[in-house]
C-alpha cells in the first residue's frame, strides 16, 4: 500500500532519518514508538502526505508520487492529533461535521450516529464541547476523523494527555472502529500499556526505523 524510503530528512544541520525505509500494508495498526526528538511527528506528517520536503521516494498503491499526485491521494488520509483541536462554540455534531461542512459534503446521520454509538457518546451528541471531559473530547476528534472517509487514520499520540482509563477507552475505540471501517492505522504513541492492540511496532532509532515484534 505503501512504501517510503527517506534517503535524508533534516532540518539545518540536525539529521532526523538516514537511509529509513518504512512499508505500510493495507489494513495494519501500527504504532511508532521513539524518544522524544527522535522524529516521530516528523515520520507521521511524511506518512500522511504533510510534509513533502525529505529526499527520498514516496510509492502509493504502486504509484511513485510527485508533486502533482499529491493533492490527489493526501484525501486518503485522516488525521487525529494530540489536541483535539475543538471549535469551543460548537456541540459535538458540529465540531464532527465541520471538515466535510467545509469541503461541501453531506454527513448521513445513520453513519454519525453509528460513529458515536460505538464511541459511547451518542447521548452527548448536541452537547457543548467546552463541557466533556479530556477522553470525551478526544473521541469527538476520533470522530471528527472517521466521517472524515479517509482509509488510512494518521494519529499522533492520542493518549498523551489522558489518565490509564480514559486512555485505555480511545485506544479499544481507534482498534474497534479499524476494524469496523477497514481502516489503515498508523500511530505514535510513548505507552507500552497497549501493544497487544497493534499489528506492528516500528521503532525510531539513530535515524533508521525498525520493526519491533
Amino acid at each position: 500500500m505503501i512504501h517510503i524510503k527517506i534517503k535524508n530528512k533534516s532540518y539545518g544541520e540536525l539529521n532526523i532519518f538516514n537511509n529509513a525505509e518504512l512499508v505500510i500494508n493495507e489494513g495494519e495498526f501500527i504504532a511508532i514508538k521513539g524518544p522524544s526528538g527522535s522524529g516521530k511527528t516528523t515520520l507521521i506528517n511524511i506518512i500522511g502526505m504533510l510534509d513533502q520536503d525529505y529526499e527520498g521516494t514516496y510509492i502509493f498503491d504502486g504509484i511513485s508520487l510527485g508533486d502533482k499526485y499529491i493533492k490527489q491521494y493526501r484525501k486518503s488520509f485522516s488525521y487525529m492529533f494530540q489536541t483535539p483541536f475543538l471549535i469551543p462554540y460548537l456541540n459535538v455534531y458540529e465540531n464532527i461535521i465541520m471538515p466535510l461542512v467545509n469541503k461541501g459534503l453531506k454527513v448521513t446521520k445513520p453513519d454519525l450516529d453509528n460513529i458515536l454509538k460505538e464511541l459511547n457518546m451518542l447521548d452527548k451528541k448536541y452537547s457543548n464541547v467546552n463541557i466533556l471531559s479530556g477522553g470525551e473530547k478526544t473521541r469527538v476528534s476520533l470522530a471528527r476523523a472517521i466521517i472524515s472517509d479517509g482509509k488510512i487514520l494518521v494519529i499522533d499520540e492520542p493518549t498523551g494527555n489522558l489518565d490509564p482509563t480514559h486512555a485505555d477507552i480511545v485506544i479499544k475505540s481507534i482498534s474497534r472502529l479499524r476494524n469496523l471501517y477497514n481502516l489503515t492505522v498508523i500511530m505514535v504513541t510513548h505507552s507500552n500499556n497497549f501493544d497487544h492492540y497493534y499489528d506492528r511496532i516500528v521503532k525510531i532509532e539513530r535515524g533508521k526505523l525498525v520493526d519491533v515484534n
